[in-house]
């Protein structure tokens, strides 16, 4: 039996008064979320100055996003570029080429979200927003870490992410702060999974990218982190489980799956 206490159109109202185009078809998205109080996943050369705090490189190490520190670090979310893919951008090093559109001035943190506007400029772009090919928020970020463990929401962290500053969003397929961290807050038909890939420092800008792998990494991983070990490719070895401090991750990965953890959030 249907419920007819809540009006399909109002629905259907509600949601697309979150977008909007203008005259020159460029997507506007009042409200988004971008990234996500969690803890997430790091191998430890991951973790900036890891070597200070002695942590193994090929651990996996938990880190929380802490809220307090994404509601201090909102105001630097403003006025960033949103990138096609993940790459650190300066004022010399803009990387105008992947820019396809801008976050806008009113960032703020509603627990557990980071959230703010958002403008895209690029028609492709804006295709695979509509089409819900891709459509995840993956921030990219600099911040302190704290190794300092505890726990949040029930899940144990080893490390906390301090002094967060925004360098840059990304338009991703897949991001590390998870399937509700979309364009326009929508729930895709995802694999409900809480651990993602390990994000990748570049160069010397040290900037931490929520983004995922793909689904067949993802497997593996979880496989791994869980005690199982997943069946390899024929010219793949196994991976061996990452939480045991005696084991490494593949040595051999991909250098194509590698970049898409940069082509990262929450």
């Amino acid at each position: 039996m249907a419920d007819d206490s809540i009006d399909p159109e109002i629905i259907a109202l509600d949601r697309a008064s979150v977008r909007s185009i203008d005259a020159d078809r460029r997507l506007h998205i009042a409200m988004s979320n971008i990234s996500k109080a969690d803890v997430n996943p790091y191998y430890g050369e991951e973790i900036p100055d890891f070597e200070k705090f002695g942590l193994d490189p090929k651990r996996v190490y938990y880190m929380l996003r802490d809220p307090e520190e994404l509601a201090k670090a909102a105001p630097t979310f403003n006025n960033l570029p949103i990138l096609a893919k993940h790459m650190p951008v300066n004022a010399e090093a803009p990387a105008q080429e992947l820019v396809i559109g801008s976050t806008g001035t009113d960032a703020r943190f509603e627990e557990p979200y980071l959230q703010n506007s958002a403008v895209i400029w690029v028609q492709d772009e804006i295709d695979d927003i509509e089409n819900e090919s891709k459509r995840e928020w993956s921030c990219g970020y600099r911040y302190t870490p704290d190794m300092t463990s505890g726990k949040y929401n029930g899940l144990h962290f080893d490390g906390i992410m301090r002094d967060i500053v925004g360098n840059h969003v990304a338009l991703v397929h897949e991001g590390r702060a998870g399937p509700d961290v979309v364009v326009a807050d929508t729930m895709p038909k995802e694999l409900d999974i809480m651990a993602k890939s390990p994000a990748r420092k570049v160069a010397n800008f040290k900037i931490t990218m929520d983004e995922g792998i793909d689904v067949d990494d993802v497997v593996s991983l979880i496989g791994a982190l869980n005690g199982v070990e997943a069946e390899p490719a024929a010219d793949e070895e196994p991976e061996d489980d990452p939480e045991k401090k005696d084991d490494k991750p593949a040595a051999d990965e991909d250098d194509d799956k590698l970049s898409q953890v940069l082509s990262f959030l929450d």
